[in-house]
């Protein structure tokens, strides 16, 4: 081997990573690979000692910090989970459970039902939890709910620190689904053993599901999954650099997704196109412009030319709409909205329009954004436990 080039175990002992987060590093451009006699992957050694620089400068500030992920790819017209991508997932009706699956392991079930095999719950943390979310206020927040179920879920696992692998991803698939089946229902009652979508549905809407209104939840949970490093996701991988368990990881994520800029930024976005369908579409959107209130639904800093996943969820939403009067009186909103503060509608939008055309209540939207990203929360935990421990500790500069 030249004396310039270094083998895949060494450059990952000098930069103090695995295996699998050097090829990470590989795959965003921060290193080159090249391969030796078409098998073994060489590194160049100045190339490593550039970015082992690089880490150890950024020690001192969070910003600096380098975080790579070969989780979710962005390139501002796709989105794209572990390779696979995430139009493609929507319209082979890839169930939620399977993405999870693979955005934690890199591996999708081909069988549906495969796809669903630790995920049907425990029915004793359910009764715990439905029974302590009884004392709650009639209608509490749905973020609350989530909070406090996912303490009490913790409260109940007496091997919560076993942070192997395989134990975290066990532990978030009953975490999700006690997330969902402990919400008060108002529908229809369904099966533990149905998908964890189908289960969803009667716990935001007193409307009977159709298989329309099935897919487009299951879509919705599928494109918020995960979207790289957004204020909730940095939150949970900065709980996770500290080894924290699956459940202080997910606590950590629902912080930052309480904002009214972020996860509950459907549920005003909700209230206005309910407006618009019980008077005009006009008299809603001038209630949002002539007090210049911040419309989270419209403009993304990583999509000037639009949010694809709002191009694969509306479609769905408009065609489960059972009532065409308001999902026309929806889009005509939306349109005065787009033309009026000169944005393309984003995710936060679709999702307010899929809660307010199917009866949800209004953080219908946020309960979907806090279930599905939960997912995304538990993918970057495992991710950095392949990094160094606390690397995102800040220091202050005394300005008193």
């Amino acid at each position: 081997m030249a004396t310039d080039r270094i083998s895949a175990a060494e450059a990952a002992g000098r930069l103090g990573v695995k295996r699998a987060t050097l090829y990470a590093y590989v795959s965003r451009g921060l290193l080159e690979s090249r391969t030796l006699d078409g098998k073994t992957s060489t590194f160049d050694l100045r190339e490593v000692e550039q970015l082992q620089g690089r880490r150890r400068g950024a020690r001192t500030s969070a910003m600096g910090t380098p975080v790579v992920s070969a989780i979710t790819h962005i390139d501002g017209h796709r989105l794209s989970y572990r390779g696979h991508d995430v139009e493609g997932l929507v319209r082979e009706r890839v169930p939620f459970e399977a993405v999870a699956d693979l955005l934690w392991t890199g591996d999708i079930a081909a069988d549906a039902n495969a796809a669903r095999v630790g995920w049907r719950g425990n029915r004793q943390l359910v009764a715990g939890a439905r029974a302590m979310q009884a004392t709650f206020p009639a209608r509490s927040p749905v973020l609350d709910r989530l909070r406090a179920t996912t303490a009490y879920v913790s409260a109940c696992d007496p091997l919560r620190a076993d942070l192997q692998p395989r134990s975290f991803v066990r532990a978030a698939r009953v975490l999700l689904s006690t997330l969902v089946d402990a919400l008060p229902r108002d529908g229809a009652a369904v099966k533990q053993t149905a998908p964890l979508a189908d289960r969803l549905w009667p716990r935001l809407t007193t409307q009977s599901a159709t298989q329309p209104s099935l897919q487009a939840l299951n879509a919705a949970l599928v494109v918020v999954a995960d979207h790289d490093l957004a204020a909730s996701t940095f939150a949970a991988r900065v709980a996770a650099s500290t080894r924290a368990d699956v459940y202080s990881v997910v606590s950590a994520g629902l912080g930052p997704l309480g904002g009214a800029l972020h996860g509950a930024a459907s549920n005003s976005l909700h209230d206005i196109f309910t407006l618009a369908c019980n008077t005009s579409a006009a008299h809603a959107a001038s209630q949002v412009l002539q007090h210049g209130r911040i419309v989270a639904g419209f403009g993304h800093g990583l999509y000037p030319e639009g949010d694809p996943r709002v191009h694969l969820l509306l479609p769905l939403v408009r065609a489960a709409a059972g009532d065409t009067r308001r999902a026309a009186r929806v889009d005509e909103t939306i349109s005065l909205l787009r033309d009026r503060l000169e944005k393309e509608p984003n995710i936060d939008c679709a999702l307010a329009a899929m809660s307010c055309l199917s009866a949800m209540h209004n953080d219908a939207g946020e309960a979907v954004f806090a279930i599905a990203r939960a997912a995304g929360w538990v993918a970057h935990g495992l991710a950095e436990f392949d990094e160094r421990p606390l690397r995102f500790r800040q220091v202050s500069r005394w300005v008193g």
